[in-house]
């Protein structure tokens, strides 16, 4: 699936060393380190606002490494600080191209930010506020409430949809624990629901039916891997309407056809369903559960 978000990548060419610290880097934007407003323990920095015209305001990024990275690039998600994605080992020098980068991108900052809000104004149903503290539980495009009861048994925790309600039993009310357990259960959920889709549009549309495979990610929704036979699917996808989850599977099953999204894939998509630009546009709402 294409990603609804834009990632501004550009190259980074030096002699990679590694680095634990930006606090000896002297930035000519003033930024100042400053603790990870997620803590995770990962390199913070914050450029004044007289630095970012165009924002008015302070800017904070956290350095997130990745040892498959060989560029860097930035990403800007719902209620979270500017992300620098940097390979694992880089030198401390490539912090100046790092905030120069930034600086340089202002307005792109800006509109990533306010198409955030425009959606959360338009599509408040598909937002989610970080558990426990949300409102409700996304389950097949229908908002459930929730409630947790305690009990005494050490390590174990259970989730049930009864009556309208999702239900909670755990021994201790961890945030982290509670979305372990959430996620167990749609990837429960995911196992039930798309197996049956998969092997139903495949045989309509002639392919043999691929393996499956599931993960939870922030980027896709789903890959396709034709040259492997195999599908992997997002279990947040469970929290899309079902209507999005049929499109989602035609969408990965046209792949075996074509790899990539040119119009010859989409006519193959429209072939097999003819209202997908709907589904797809519905699912586009669905991002900021990612």
């Amino acid at each position: 699936m294409d990603r609804d978000r834009k990632t501004i990548k550009t190259s980074v060419r030096s002699t990679y060393i590694p680095i634990m610290t930006s606090r000896g880097f002297s930035s000519p934007f003033n930024s100042i380190p400053v603790e990870d407003p997620e803590k995770k323990g990962r390199i913070a920095r914050q450029i004044p606002g007289a630095s970012l015209p165009l924002l008015s305001t302070d800017l904070t990024y956290v350095i997130v490494p990745n040892n498959r990275r060989k560029d860097f690039s930035l990403a800007l998600r719902p209620g979270k600080c500017l992300e620098v994605r940097v390979p694992a080992k880089y030198a401390e020098k490539d912090m100046l191209a790092y905030e120069t980068y930034i600086v340089s991108k202002q307005d792109w900052i800006l509109r990533v930010h306010e198409k955030y809000q425009r959606r959360e104004e338009k599509y408040p149903e598909s937002l989610m506020k970080i558990f426990p503290d949300r409102e409700y539980i996304l389950y097949l495009g229908e908002k459930y409430p929730f409630h947790i009861q305690h009990h005494n048994i050490p390590r174990q925790t259970w989730i049930s949809l009864e009556k309208n309600c999702f239900e909670f039993r755990t021994d201790k009310n961890d945030s982290e624990v509670l979305r372990a357990a959430l996620s167990k259960w749609y990837l429960k959920r995911a196992e039930e629901i798309i197996p049956p889709l998969v092997e139903a549009y495949a045989t309509i549309m002639k392919i043999p039916a691929p393996d499956l495979a599931y993960s939870s990610t922030k980027s896709r929704w789903a890959v396709c891997y034709p040259t492997r036979n195999l599908i992997r699917f997002n279990i947040l996808i469970m929290k899309a309407p079902p209507d999005c989850i049929e499109y989602l599977v035609i969408h990965e099953l046209s792949h075996f056809y074509v790899s990539n999204h040119s119009k010859a894939f989409w006519e193959i998509v429209s072939a097999y369903m003819p209202d997908y630009h709907a589904r797809k546009k519905k699912l586009a709402t669905y991002r900021a559960v990612l």
